[in-house]
């Protein structure tokens, strides 16, 4: 397991990168998790950092694309 890998909490499904920018999905958890990284960093936190929390049309519409890709 990667030094970087093993840093990251459990509730972190995915971890990306494109340019400047990261996307860190997980449950809700994640968000405490990032949020303490990001303060105890010597480094400002970001101005633009942006959290996204799926309602329940969202997650019921993902749910549905998932199926209609099984078939």
């Amino acid at each position: 397991m990667s030094p970087i890998r093993a840093a990251v909490p459990p509730e972190v499904r995915a971890l990306s990168s494109s340019g400047r920018t990261v996307t860190v999905r997980g449950n809700r958890a994640v968000i405490a998790h990032v949020g303490a990284w990001l303060t105890a960093r010597p480094d400002p936190v970001p101005h633009d950092l942006d959290v996204v929390l799926p309602d329940l049309e969202a997650a019921m519409l993902r749910l549905l694309d998932d199926d209609e890709e099984a078939l």
